[in-house]
């Protein structure tokens, strides 16, 4: 299943005083990611099968995947986040030796790519008179592909 979000969110904040960091931009899209496949899962399956299935008290496999596109940017780099939910199970099984991998949940992260270069100005108004140079196009149509199909969350 590969679900339209029903309205994109943005998060239009005060700037920070650091911007963060480009793993810490990537592990927020990640993160909406994977909320929005798991209240996408508790739409389709119900809130008990989902309570259940978090608990371990019942089966965790979804019948199909769900899948959610992210993508996550700070105005100038765009990180697109790609996430795969096909099990409920979140718990750690590394030393487990009868583990089914092909019921991982699965995560595609293709980060920082620049959209423009922004060149500053030195002065009272930086901000009016900023020039955008280096549009990179394959930026700008992976990003105008994503939003122009609206299942895509804007982080």
């Amino acid at each position: 299943m590969y679900y339209a979000l029903p309205n994109v969110w943005s998060d239009f904040t005060e700037p920070e005083v650091e911007a963060p960091r480009v793993e810490q931009r990537q592990a927020f899209a990640l993160m909406q990611a994977l909320g929005s496949c798991v209240m996408a899962a508790r739409r389709a399956y119900g809130d008990e099968f989902v309570e259940k299935a978090m608990r371990g008290q019942g089966p965790s496999q979804l019948d199909e995947p769900i899948s959610v596109e992210v993508i996550g940017t700070d105005g100038v780099s765009f990180d697109f986040v790609c996430f795969e939910l096909r099990s409920l199970d979140f718990s750690n099984n590394k030393g487990s030796s009868n583990r089914d991998y092909s019921l991982c949940n699965r995560a595609w992260i293709d980060g920082d790519l620049a959209l423009f270069k922004p060149v500053l100005p030195t002065g009272r108004l930086p901000l009016k008179w900023t020039k955008y140079r280096d549009l990179d196009m394959n930026t700008f149509a992976r990003l105008f592909a994503a939003l122009t199909r609206n299942k895509t969350l804007l982080v």
